[in-house]
């Protein structure tokens, strides 16, 4: 089933837990088992918003006197019929992992974000993806003998909520602020507060590697998306690490970053240019993935100028080669509501093939005047390309 067709209703849980505005903090977290848990709020029958651990222990509120309607977040509902690029869209533009369905004015389900993932791991997108095309590059690190107190500072300056440890330039942990309330902060039977408090300053000058995760998943940059997002799913985690041939973090890949990547491209297939690849049987699989990639990056680029329409690609392959590339012919038929391009080009390889061609799509577009003011609000980098091409301001 293609992601454009699911719903709400294929990708729900049905098991919902609730809980009372007045109850605190301390009973929601008794009620909460892990970090994709989620409670609904609900007073007198009537839906007022969800509350997770997460939201919890970045509240920095006293658990056992707080109550639950001081940190509740207004997440949108949902109706059993919601397409999938909604409840994508839904999930970045409210920032919440955790959308309720709601039929006949009560909470009957929420979409379950281990479901959505599990469909996008079978489609044909995440297939030929990789995790560099995604991953935050140049995550903040710890050092395992830095404090508790450190991570929470840096958690606070970077608005992050996890760190790798790294010790000898090589990956030795990961610390969360899921790890630091479960493992360090979780009252324990309603203490008195200033138990609490003294618990607290206690625990802050602990070092890291006493509550960091030693086991931790990992991916590198030429990960298909497909694994990485079936290594969350699995392993019930939020985070994967990105590490280079020698074991050092260079990137995180987060379920949000899946998410808003997803995000982008279901909005270009519905009102962007969209990629047809037509190829002889001589085109490898790696060919495909590095066509696609180049197509996806030029369409990203241009997103704002190209219009809605389709991006047609014709490539073949020739018995030449050169320090062990093959030749390759690629044509390009941009059609859309704004252009209308052909070009070809050759390359060694298919994707300087593909970039040879792409850059002639750039050059037409360049060449027409009438978007160039519409351009100059957008890009900085317009006037470059004026003065490159020597054309007079419009």
């Amino acid at each position: 089933m293609a992601l454009e067709t699911l719903t709400a209703r294929d990708v729900m849980k049905t098991t919902v837990k609730r809980i009372h505005p007045d109850e605190t903090l301390s009973k929601a977290l008794s009620m909460l088992e892990g970090i994709q848990d989620v409670l609904i709020v609900e007073e007198d029958g009537e839906y007022k918003g969800v509350i997770t651990e997460r939201r919890i222990i970045r509240s920095g509120l006293d658990p056992s006197t707080t109550k639950v309607r001081s940190v509740l977040v207004h997440a949108p509902t949902v109706t059993p019929d919601t397409l999938y690029p909604e409840l994508v869209r839904l999930i970045i533009d409210a920032n919440v992992m955790d959308l309720p369905v709601s039929a006949e004015g009560r909470i009957i389900g929420i979409v379950d974000d281990d479901v959505l993932l599990t469909h996008l791991a079978k489609d044909e997108l995440a297939e030929r993806t990789r995790v560099e095309d995604l991953m935050t590059p140049e995550p903040v690190i710890i050092h395992p003998r830095e404090t508790i107190a450190k991570a929470l500072s840096l958690f606070r300056q970077h608005g992050i909520s996890r760190l790798p440890v790294v010790e000898k330039n090589r990956l030795a942990g990961i610390v969360t602020l899921h790890d630091i309330l479960t493992k360090a902060f979780r009252p324990r039977e309603r203490p008195d507060y200033g138990t609490y408090i003294a618990e607290k300053e206690s625990i802050i000058h602990l070092p890291v590697e006493d509550i960091m995760e030693k086991n931790v998943a990992t991916a590198t940059p030429d990960t298909r998306l497909k694994d990485a997002v079936s290594m969350l799913v699995d392993r019930a985690i939020n985070s994967l690490i990105v590490v280079d041939d020698e074991d050092y973090p260079i990137g995180m890949l987060t379920r949000r970053d899946v998410f808003a990547w997803l995000n982008k491209r279901l909005k270009r297939q519905e009102h962007g240019v969209t990629v047809q690849l037509s190829m002889d049987k001589s085109l490898k699989e790696e060919g495909e993935a590095a066509i696609l990639t180049e197509a996806e990056r030029f369409i990203e680029k241009y997103a704002d100028i190209l219009g809605t329409g389709v991006l047609y690609v014709y490539v073949t392959r020739h018995k030449e080669k050169f320090r062990g590339l093959p030749a390759i012919f690629t044509r390009l038929r941009l059609l859309t509501d704004r252009f209308t391009i052909a070009v070809h080009a050759h390359g060694w390889g298919y994707e300087q093939s593909m970039k040879n061609a792409l850059r002639k799509v750039e050059d037409q577009i360049f060449s027409r005047k009438e978007y160039f003011e519409q351009l100059r609000k957008r890009k900085k980098w317009v006037e470059e390309w004026l003065a490159f091409y020597d054309i007079p301001s419009i």
